[in-house]
């Protein structure tokens, strides 16, 4: 049995809705999975809550405006990466001030509402599916394993 300590990080995101719509944005120069579409998100900072980070990051990354009680905590994925583990914090937003735009075309290369049912056409990262999927069903928390982790104790990928 490994007693090694688990230390994790946390990231949030922010699933934006209009009607059947989603906004999606594609990453980019980032070093991480450029070119496929997640929904906004970022780190949480060391002294921060998961909704600071979540207000702090839709005000810098989209230029918008979001009460903390306006953000309803919607999924929470355990996310297992080849070297870090994650949790990550999907939240509902159910208003906003302002109009979402990119304000880190540095990072991020395209912005765009996509119906959820044609996220299919749209490169987007496996864990986002499955949390918005987990999120369509109710669920409240997932866990999901990088396709690349392999488990210490099966020498087994994680299908």
């Amino acid at each position: 049995m490994n007693n090694e300590k688990n230390i994790f990080k946390a990231t949030v995101y922010a699933v934006l809705r209009r009607g059947s719509r989603v906004l999606i944005s594609r990453r980019y120069n980032t070093g991480h999975s450029d070119g496929m579409y997640i929904l906004p998100a970022g780190h949480v900072n060391k002294g921060e809550s998961a909704t600071q980070a979540l207000v702090r990051e839709a005000e810098e990354e989209l230029g918008i405006k979001i009460q903390r009680h306006d953000a309803e905590l919607a999924h929470i994925m355990q996310h297992e990466y080849p070297d870090e583990s994650y949790f990550h914090f999907y939240f509902e937003i159910k208003n906003w001030e302002g109009e979402p735009e990119n304000l880190e075309p540095d990072k991020c290369d395209d912005l765009r509402w996509v119906d959820v049912g044609a996220l299919a056409d749209f490169p987007v990262l496996d864990d986002v599916k499955a949390a918005l999927k987990n999120i369509e069903e109710g669920l409240m928390l997932s866990s999901y394993v990088d396709e690349a982790t392999q488990y210490l104790d099966s020498g087994t990928s994680s299908e």
